[in-house]
């Protein structure tokens, strides 16, 4: 049989001080991690957008009618596949900042319902 504690009430008065300065550094940690949620989702944005660009190129070069040589057409597919891997990591990275926003739209949430205790 499990042991049990017995409960001991805490009076309010001995946590009503510390409240406040809980709930500021609680609101500074809020702070802080929309912050980086926002950065990091800023950063795959970028990092997408280049991403996106570098696959375009890449699709027009493999797309190029000036292959002549069986060697450059292989560099043609090997250009091909390039693009379609990096587009596919560009869309991971478009999935993961749309993650990020969504965190930052609930600690921005979570801050609003700290602010208004």
């Amino acid at each position: 049989m499990p042991e049990t504690m017995p409960t001991v009430p805490i009076a309010v008065p001995v946590i009503g001080p510390t409240l406040p300065a809980v709930d500021a550094v609680r609101a500074q940690i809020l702070r802080e991690l929309q912050l980086v949620a926002l950065d990091n989702a800023r950063a795959l944005q970028a990092f997408d957008s280049g991403a996106r660009d570098i696959c375009s190129g890449l699709r027009l070069l493999a797309n190029a009618d000036t292959w002549s040589s069986p060697a450059q057409r292989c560099l043609a597919l090997e250009a091909g596949l390039l693009a379609d891997a990096i587009s596919l990591v560009a869309t991971a990275a478009a999935l993961a900042e749309a993650d990020y926003r969504s965190v930052h739209d609930a600690l921005a949430l979570e801050s609003a319902a700290l602010s208004a205790r």
